[in-house]
């Protein structure tokens, strides 16, 4: 599957659901969406991981429509997926020392205006473990 068909997908799951966390990506797109790739906002804060660049590309390409809310960890853990990383309840401006995992939904943006957390959404970086 391509980036484009990826990003139609998660707006129609979105449409039809509300929101979207990476667990239901990881789920709906399936060996697609593996990979060694992270969405990092901040030094060592860290959206998702072990993404595949065309599931990133997807994100990327409809990060416009999107806004991301931080949600709760039980949201992951009813998902059935989660990462294997301290939760982090604040962030500090320059980030952590060590990897940390914020939990987000993504979900379609009312307003025209961007969030510090949309805007930083596509730095791409390695991996740390995913848990399943």
């Amino acid at each position: 599957m391509n980036a484009d068909e990826m990003s139609k997908k998660i707006l129609e799951y979105i449409g039809r659901n509300g929101d979207a966390s990476f667990a239901n990506l990881m789920e709906m797109f399936g060996d697609d969406a593996k990979g060694e790739h992270a969405l990092e906002i901040l030094p060592n804060v860290f959206l998702w991981a072990n993404m595949s660049r065309t599931l990133i590309d997807a994100i990327t390409a409809v990060r416009p429509l999107l806004e991301v809310k931080v949600t709760s960890v039980l949201v992951y853990f009813a998902d059935g997926l989660s990462l294997t990383l301290p939760i982090a309840s604040r962030i500090p401006n320059g980030g952590f020392r060590k990897p940390h995992w914020v939990p987000v939904v993504l979900k379609r943006r009312r307003d025209g205006k961007s969030e510090s957390t949309s805007e930083k959404l596509a730095k791409v970086a390695e991996a740390p473990n995913l848990r399943r």
